[in-house]
């Protein structure tokens, strides 16, 4: 056996002996009493179970020592053979098998005739599972808690009260969010005919269901409970506390979401200084906060305040966390993304490498988040104008959805899709046409085309139509899909206004000038308001300067074309293609001039 198995299964056998150890005494014991002695023996469980657990580090422990095992010239070897093994999904599956499972028996055979015991150690155990990440199983456990003291102690008791909000984090960890949903309004509801609705208890509840309406994408109503709850928590507990800033951030996630970008910033700088105050710089809760805050202003178009924020928290979570930490690899890829966007294309490959062969490592190769890593990896390499090496990691990415999700999941479509226009953009047109064609009939046959989930594979085909030169075709679908969106989000959504952008650049481009006019303006018009430096913004420009170049108003288009390239460049630095593109029409605008 080798140095690392030998380690962790020490490990669970110490564990696991002390849950059998503990069982036993509490069966021994028949002349308990009172209950408080029985629960402070399973405290003592309970903090056993859960002491120094990290399944990351565990993993990344195991597969180090398996590595140190071997003779020091074979340790290079069978470090590259071991390649992107997952060693954290194997410690977790060992912890399961070994460990959870027969915590599991020793429960039911050792307080087979005390059941509130029973259900105080079901749920210490599945508060154990839940933190370490098996969501699944510890929601089975924990509604097993939940249903012996709901039996015992009534709906409305504190304990099966406790049950309840740990069900619905299980539920929402392993993304069945159905579930989740279900149990908390229940829970919520309980709350407020036992204790009211401005009871804090219940307003925590309330924004335990908002937390699964942002997962499942109802933004505005996740607004509009959480919006009252935080006015409350502030004049309840203040803008510091934890719980306050809690809400706070869920609330800055659904503004971002809608929209709403300035609101979102200011909310999150809120929550970051709060939490600097209350919890420290270094606090797992402010960075995240902070990574948090470089995602929006990445959407808003200011990379190089993401890049500095993100350049103050990485080195943090390196050296707190770890570099495999799922934290850091989460800030090295977005990280990535600002980069990519500032133009440093060879960096954003490097940083998202970093993040894939983390991920692989430590997730593996096949869990959804590698995967979708996998394909930033690719889009990055297109972009760079690495298509050949793109291509490899779009038909990888393609191959394991279908593996993990199959043909017909929404994941895979989508998978498939992001590798037409990919083949799209390099002028393969003929062989982008099934995959963005399927995409479109999928989400149409499945949602219908009232729904938002149908929105983008809309556009996308529009497009695709475009470049297949089926102007006939393309030019109802640019319509529609700008219809739904106004329909479905709102005039002034960033979506509605890409629609609209999409179908003024198509009727340019097809040369129905009088049609492009009215689109072309109101684009540039409605990103105005959300910012002139917003990249929407940054687009319009252009689109309009070369409107006014086919109107014949060469001095409008001069000054349009003069606004976007000053803007490009002090947004996206003098070497960003979208600058260098500015730079190109305007030169070429006043050769035409010069005709």
């Amino acid at each position: 056996m080798g140095g690392a198995t030998l380690c962790v299964l020490l490990l669970i056998a110490g564990v696991a002996g002390t849950a059998l150890g503990l069982v036993s005494a509490l069966r021994a014991n028949d002349e308990l009493e009172t209950r408080n002695a029985e629960l402070e023996a399973v405290a003592g469980f309970h903090a056993s179970q859960r002491s120094g657990f990290d399944v990351e580090a565990m993993g990344l422990t195991f597969r180090e020592s398996l590595i140190d095992s071997r003779a020091a010239d074979g340790r290079e070897a069978l470090r590259i053979a071991l390649g992107d093994a997952n060693f954290t999904t194997a410690t977790r599956r060992t912890l399961e098998r070994h460990l959870f499972e027969r915590s599991k028996l020793a429960i039911d055979n050792g307080v087979d005739d005390q059941p509130l015991v029973r259900a105080e150690l079901l749920h210490a155990l599945g508060t154990t599972m839940h933190d370490l990440g098996s969501f699944a199983p510890a929601a089975g456990v924990v509604e097993r808690a939940h249903g012996i003291r709901s039996e015992a102690l009534g709906g409305a008791h504190p304990e099966t009260l406790e049950s309840a909000a740990l069900l619905g984090r299980t539920h929402l960890g392993a993304n069945d969010f159905e579930s989740a949903r279900e149990v908390f309004s229940a829970r919520a509801d309980r709350l407020e005919r036992e204790r009211g609705a401005d009871d804090l208890q219940t307003l925590r509840a309330r924004h335990d269901l908002s937390v699964v309406l942002f997962q499942v994408g109802e933004y505005q109503e996740a607004v509009d409970r959480d919006d009252p709850i935080l006015e409350r928590l502030v004049d309840e507990l203040g803008t510091v506390d934890p719980r306050t800033s809690g809400v706070a951030m869920n609330l800055a996630a659904c503004y971002g979401r809608l929209g709403r970008y300035r609101e979102a910033a200011e909310m999150y700088e809120d929550v970051i200084g709060a939490r600097k105050r209350t919890l420290g710089g270094e606090d797992p809760r402010t960075l995240r906060a902070q990574s948090n805050l470089t995602s929006l202003l990445s959407r808003v178009v200011q990379f190089d305040r993401a890049l500095s924020v993100q350049d103050e928290v990485l080195p943090i979570l390196r050296r707190t966390r770890g570099d495999d930490h799922l934290d850091t690899l989460s800030l090295i890829h977005e990280r990535a993304r600002s980069l990519a966007q500032l133009g440093r294309r060879d960096d954003a490959v490097a940083q998202f490498r970093e993040a894939l062969e983390g991920r692989q490592r430590v997730l593996g190769p096949d869990n959804p988040t590698t995967i979708s890593t996998l394909n930033s990896l690719a889009i990055a390499l297109d972009v760079a104008g690495r298509f050949d090496e793109a291509e490899a990691q779009y038909r990888d990415s393609l191959v394991r959805h279908r593996r993990l999700f199959g043909a017909d999941h929404p994941r895979t479509i989508s998978a498939g899709s992001n590798y037409g226009i990919g083949l799209n953009d390099a002028g393969r047109v003929e062989e982008a046409d099934p995959y963005c064609r399927a995409s479109y009939e999928f989400h149409i046959d499945t949602y219908g085309e009232e729904d938002r989930r149908s929105l983008t594979p809309i556009g996308n085909y529009a497009v695709l139509l475009m470049s297949l030169g089926r102007n006939d075709e393309a030019r109802p679908l640019f319509v529609r899909s700008y219809e739904l969106r106004k329909e479905l989000l709102g005039d002034g959504h960033p979506t509605t206004l890409n629609g609209l952008y999409n179908l003024g650049n198509f009727l340019l481009n097809t040369g129905d000038h009088g049609a492009a006019a009215q689109y072309c303006e109101l684009a540039l018009a409605e990103y105005r308001a959300l910012g002139e430096d917003h990249i929407g913004t940054l687009h319009s420009l252009s689109l309009v300067a070369k409107l006014r170049e086919s109107q014949g108003l060469l001095d409008e288009a001069e000054a349009l074309w003069i606004e976007a390239l000053e803007r490009r460049s002090r947004v996206m630095g003098e070497e960003h293609w979208l600058t260098a593109q500015a730079r190109e029409g305007l030169a070429a605008l006043r050769a035409h001039a010069r005709q």
